[in-house]
C-alpha cells in the first residue's frame, strides 16, 4: 500500500465463511464482494459492508438433459472494465459478467463458447490461457484490456523431450509417451512490457518463452534448466527459475540475448519470513508492433495503436 514504510506490518483482512465446501474464494479488486466457489456448478457472493448474499449458478447445461453438464472451472474477477466485472470458467467457454449496482446480483453480458479442459490467469498481465485438445497442448487465450476484449490466436505448445544435437528446440524419441500438459506448467508472465506465455517442460527440463501477438504466436526463447521440478517468478523484468529440490535460483534476462544464465546460479537465502522480495508490474497490453505480427505488449501503448 502506498504511504507506507518498507517493513511495516499490515494486518490481512479476515472474513469468515459460513460451513461447508470451500473450492476458491476471491475478493473483488476493491474487497467489497467476497465470491465463494462452493461447487461445480454455482458461487457465492458475500458483500463486506452488510454482510448480504446472494448466488450465481453457471449458465451453460446440456439441452434436454442429454450429453455432459458444464462444470464450472473457477472464475476470476476483472479491474479497469467499465462492462464487465468477474468471469466464470466452466468446460463450455467463458461467461462474462457486470456486477449490478445493488451488488445484490449479476448480469450476464457475453458469453464465448469454447470447449475448455483447464485454463491460467493472472492479474498482472491481465491474460488467460486456454487448453484445449486431447492432450491439452492446444492453447489460446483473452486479454481483458481496459479498451476492451482482446483474442489471442490458437498455438501448439511443444511437448516434446529430447534435443536434437544441441539445437534449442526438443524431438520426441521415437515411442516416447506423449503427456498431457497440465496448468501448472503454465504462467503467462510480462517482461519488459511484452506478454509471454511460459512453459515449463519438465521433461526436455526447459524453460520456453511463446512471445504472443494479436495475430501470431512465436517461440522465442529456450532455456536450458538442467532440473526437472521447478518453478519460476518475475522480479525486474528478470525470469527467476527456482530449482525446487536444490533451493538454487537461476536468472535469465531476455535482453541478452544468452540461453545461459546472466549470472551464477544462485542459492535462495531466507532472513526473517522474507523468503523472496515481490513486486506489482506494470500491467502489459495488446498493441501493433511496426512488422507484420500486432504485438501484446508495449506497457505505454495501446492496443491497436500504431
Amino acid at each position: 500500500a502506498s504511504g507506507l514504510a518498507p517493513d511495516a506490518v499490515v494486518s490481512p483482512q479476515v472474513c469468515f465463511l459460513s460451513q461447508g465446501p470451500v473450492i476458491t474464494a476471491r475478493f473483488s479488486p476493491d474487497r467489497k464482494i467476497l465470491a465463494v466457489q462452493r461447487t461445480d456448478t454455482e458461487i457465492e457472493f458475500v458483500n463486506q459492508e452488510d454482510g448480504s448474499q446472494f448466488w450465481q449458478k453457471c449458465k451453460g447445461t446440456s439441452r434436454l438433459g442429454f450429453g455432459s453438464e458444464t462444470k464450472l472451472l473457477g472464475f476470476f474477477w476483472c479491474s479497469n472494465m467499465s462492462n464487465l466485472d468477474i468471469v466464470f470458467v466452466t468446460t463450455g467457454g467463458l461467461e462474462l459478467y457486470k456486477l449490478l449496482g445493488s451488488k445484490k446480483g449479476l448480469q450476464l453480458k457475453e458469453v464465448k463458447k469454447h470447449s475448455i479442459k483447464w485454463y491460467k490467469y493472472t492479474a498482472d498481465t491481465k491474460l488467460v490461457i486456454i487448453a484445449t485438445g486431447e492432450d491439452c497442448s492446444r492453447l489460446f487465450g483473452y486479454q481483458f484490456a481496459p479498451q476492451g476484449l482482446i483474442k489471442l490466436p490458437r498455438f501448439d505448445v511443444d511437448l516434446q523431450s529430447g534435443t536434437d544435437k544441441g539445437s534449442q528446440d526438443s524431438y520426441y524419441s521415437p515411442g516416447a509417451k506423449k503427456e498431457a500438459l497440465t496448468p501448472e506448467s503454465i504462467h503467462p508472465i510480462a517482461l519488459y512490457g511484452k506478454l509471454y506465455c511460459c512453459h515449463i517442460n519438465s521433461v526436455a527440463e526447459r524453460v520456453v518463452l511463446y512471445r504472443l501477438y494479436k495475430d501470431a504466436i512465436i517461440k522465442q526463447y529456450s532455456y536450458p534448466t538442467y532440473s526437472r521440478h521447478m518453478g519460476i517468478s518475475v522480479v525486474d523484468n528478470l525470469l527467476l527459475v527456482h530449482h525446487m529440490n536444490s533451493g538454487i535460483v537461476m536468472i535469465f534476462d531476455i535482453m541478452t540475448n544468452n540461453m545461459q544464465p546472466f549470472v551464477s546460479p544462485l542459492p535462495v537465502l531466507c532472513k526473517g519470513t522474507e523468503a523472496m522480495g515481490t513486486m506489482s508490474p506494470q500491467p502489459s497490453k495488446l498493441a501493433d508492433p511496426p512488422q507484420s505480427h500486432g504485438a501484446i505488449g508495449g506497457a505505454a501503448t495501446p492496443a491497436g495503436a500504431p
